[in-house]
């Protein structure tokens, strides 16, 4: 059973489902509610409709439960629609599903990472995140775990700035190991994506907005992300476009930036010594000219004593 011959049947004739416009999403809390959640969530979908009148069931069918025989014709082409991105119904469709499923469904940030962890969240697939969530709860597959709980330490990977104790340099270290981890458990990462993921984690902190050094960043990255994009393998100065090299310069640039701090808190240090030094200067001088005040002030007393003393 093709589209082609989908396209023929009358749907009037093979409908054996109701289906209402307020059909209520089932949510899913935690990992322990997954069985009575899947019954639900298959419920759900044999109900839902998409614009041509198929359950939406046909998208997170579970192959290992496929009749031997169709009950109707409408049973048939749940089961039998092929899944294909070449069909726009199919991507129109699968789509819905991963709306419904990531923003009405789950209320776990964990099971959410789950659901987006096989590549679900680039491709808007419903379908394989429902997959994975069933893999995840069933302890079927450990590496969809493992693999969720890597891309939401990645996410959390934030550039902030540069600082004191090399933050910038640590930053980097962290990400290769997790790209690294990420990638012995079956995620792969193109360069473009990796500098994606840099640009959407960047959270420079207060100070930093609106800087010399934040720009500087920002322009890096906007550079070799629109450079990746035009298929271009190389900078304007000839050094390779890779993530790699991106980090060289992001460390590169908080060594320097580094050293000017360096500098400017001797020159602080140097100019506060200095104001430091002229305040107990003049704090000295007011205290000896107040001693000579008052030496001149008892001296004239005495010439007026002796003065007195003489005209007596």
């Amino acid at each position: 059973l093709d589209l082609a011959a989908v396209e023929d049947l009358v749907l009037s004739e093979v409908c054996s489902y109701e289906t209402t416009s307020d059909l209520e999403m089932p949510k899913l809390e935690n990992s322990n509610g997954f069985n009575v959640w899947y019954r639900a969530v298959k419920h759900f979908f044999r109900l839902k409709r998409n614009e041509e009148d198929v359950p939406l069931y046909y998208i997170i069918r579970d192959e290992s439960q496929r009749p031997r025989e169709y009950t109707d014709l409408m049973d048939e082409l749940i089961w039998k629609l092929p899944h294909s991105t070449r069909y726009a119904s199919y991507r129109r469709d699968n789509a819905t599903v991963y709306e419904l499923v990531s923003i009405r469904a789950l209320k776990s940030a964990t099971i959410l990472e789950w659901f987006k962890s096989d590549g679900a969240d680039g491709n808007r697939d419903g379908g394989k995140g429902v997959l994975s969530i069933r893999r995840c709860c069933e302890g079927t597959d450990a590496s969809v775990e493992k693999r969720a709980t890597l891309r939401k330490n990645l996410n959390d990977s934030s550039w902030t700035g540069y600082g004191e104790g090399r933050a910038s340099t640590k930053l980097v270290a962290s990400i290769f190991k997790l790209y690294s981890d990420l990638s012995a458990v079956g995620k792969e990462y193109s360069e473009l994506e990796k500098m994606e993921n840099f640009q959407t984690a960047s959270k420079p902190r207060q100070e930093l907005l609106g800087s010399t050094c934040q720009k500087a960043v920002d322009d890096k990255v906007m550079d070799f992300i629109r450079r990746m994009k035009r298929g271009e393998r190389h900078d304007r100065d000839g050094r390779q476009l890779s993530f790699a090299e991106f980090t060289s310069f992001l460390i590169n640039e908080e060594r320097q930036w580094i050293k000017i701090m360096t500098m400017k808190r001797s020159v602080s240090g140097v100019l506060t010594t200095f104001d430091e030094a002229e305040d107990d200067l003049s704090t000295q001088q007011g205290a000896d000219s107040d001693t000579d005040t008052e030496t001149d002030s008892r001296s004239d007393d005495d010439s007026c004593s002796d003065e007195d003393s003489s005209v007596g």
